[in-house]
């Protein structure tokens, strides 16, 4: 990768990704761009949000919404987590927060679950 890549809040997490469209979805592990490093902390915060993206769309699949639903249901309404960033969250356009991702595990078991084995567990393997 190269060294002079964008850091902070303006990265894509995508920018990884051989397919940045492919980025939260799908269950087979990503590839790679070129010269990415799994041991760079980026690409493993990339990849956790990766797995944080499919967690949630899995969730919102089962419960038969939509996000757009989701994110506007009086009960699960929050002001930070608009429609438009939760879009950008999900397809890695933008960088996860740790409040992002308490929201989620609070509000979902399959969530705390899919962190708990990924975080701590990394079962999934990532081609090149």
């Amino acid at each position: 990768m190269n060294k002079s890549k964008i850091v902070g809040s303006s990265a894509e997490p995508r920018r990884f990704w051989q397919e940045p469209r492919r980025f939260g979805k799908g269950a087979q592990a990503p590839a790679l761009v070129d010269g990415a490093s799994l041991s760079d902390p980026e690409v493993q915060a990339a990849l956790f949000q990766h797995r944080m993206s499919r967690a949630i769309r899995m969730v919102l699949g089962q419960a038969g919404q939509s996000l757009k639903e989701y994110v506007n249901d009086p009960i699960t309404r929050s002001d930070d987590l608009t429609y438009d960033r939760m879009v950008r969250l999900l397809r890695g356009e933008s960088i996860m927060q740790f409040s992002d991702v308490f929201f989620w595990a609070q509000r979902s078991g399959a969530v705390r679950r899919d962190l708990a084995l990924n975080q701590f567990g990394w079962t999934e393997t990532v081609k090149r």
